[in-house]
């Protein structure tokens, strides 16, 4: 039986050393904190493919193709753990202050595809969410947003029953294993470097706040434009709660706080939230590649039995089953059908 280790428990790992289990390898997840203790617990699930404004090539096919997985792997995580996910299948609302320029080339590319996107002008959105006021919006019914802190539990329990191991931080680059799979997140910048390769992994600072207003009637996620530039996600948890969050740490020098940006900017399109209290503020470390495309995807090359999957930078979590069916493709057959090739690590700068 092959053995695999995992450095790195946020989504991605955990979620590959799922596949790898059930594909019959013996696992290893090393983790020195606790499972989705870095930027996967800290993020609000938000999983936009559908109405992403990437409209084609590989990223675009494989945010798509993993988005499809979670409609079988949360009710199969749920069977076998019993555990809860909160996931929303509502859609995802885009709010914009002016339509983009692509907005007809996605609606028909998505359609040919065989994903709806339907542009809702600003009556239309007043009858549908009376609590939204804004010019417009892209609605995406395929679009979903998921509790990254319920998945994790789930994933972890599942990897319990099915007997994968739990270590510490490993130390150096010497290893018993088959495999070796680096899925560190902000992390991994060092073991790429013991590896001899001077990827570059830059900490994307993301804010977060847990809202709660009874008898706000908004059920479903949106993604709007920050007044400042950059955007935020506003996505309905259930009890009158609502978490809010943006991806972009925003100077002081803009003229208010980064939290205090955010929450204006949300009460510019949801005027009610400003009667909301806040219950809870968190901060999250996104890893983005520096000089190259994201996510870095495949084989460590001149170090056969390695291989990276890290790097997602916004898009872990949706992107953490198809990460995982390539992976595992990549460890016993030598190759996946998907379009990996494009994030590995001979497609950048060594």
């Amino acid at each position: 039986m092959k053995q695999v280790w995992i450095l790195g428990a946020g989504v991605v790992g955990l979620t590959l050393a799922y596949w790898l289990s059930k594909a019959g390898l013996e696992v290893t997840v090393w983790e020195a904190s606790q499972p989705g203790s870095g930027g996967s617990g800290a993020a609000l699930g938000v999983m936009m493919a559908a109405a992403s404004l990437k409209l084609k090539g590989s990223l675009a096919a494989l945010r798509l193709q993993s988005l499809a997985m979670y409609e079988w792997l949360v009710p199969e995580l749920e069977a076998v753990t019993g555990i809860p996910i909160f996931y929303n299948r509502s859609g995802i609302l885009c709010l914009y202050r002016t339509q983009p320029k692509k907005l007809a080339e996605l609606i028909a590319t998505r359609q040919a595809q065989g994903y709806e996107l339907v542009w809702l002008s600003q009556r239309e959105l007043r009858s549908r969410y009376g609590e939204i006021e804004a010019e417009g919006g892209l609605y995406s019914p395929s679009d979903r947003m998921i509790d990254p802190r319920g998945l994790i539990a789930a994933l972890v329990a599942a990897l319990n029953q099915r007997g994968v191991s739990w270590r510490g931080e490993l130390q150096d680059v010497d290893r018993s294993a088959d495999w070796v799979v680096i899925t560190a997140g902000i992390g991994s910048d060092r073991w790429l470097s013991k590896l001899g390769y001077r990827e570059s992994l830059v900490g994307v600072q993301g804010q977060a706040l847990e809202l709660v207003l009874p008898g706000f009637n908004l059920p479903i996620p949106i993604h709007g434009e920050m007044a400042a530039g950059g955007d935020f996600n506003l996505v309905p948890v259930g009890k009158g709660k609502f978490w809010l969050g943006a991806t972009l740490e925003f100077a002081a020098d803009q003229g208010l706080l980064p939290l205090e940006n955010l929450r204006a900017s949300a009460e510019l399109v949801c005027p009610g939230l400003v009667k909301a209290e806040v219950l809870a503020s968190w901060s999250g470390v996104r890893a983005r590649p520096q000089g190259r495309r994201s996510p870095i995807l495949g084989f460590v090359p001149g170090h056969p039995g390695w291989l990276v999957a890290t790097g997602h930078y916004r898009n872990g979590i949706l992107m953490a089953p198809i990460t995982a069916e390539i992976s595992r493709d990549l460890i016993l057959t030598g190759d996946s059908s998907y379009p990996w090739q494009d994030f590995s690590l001979e497609a950048g700068i060594a």
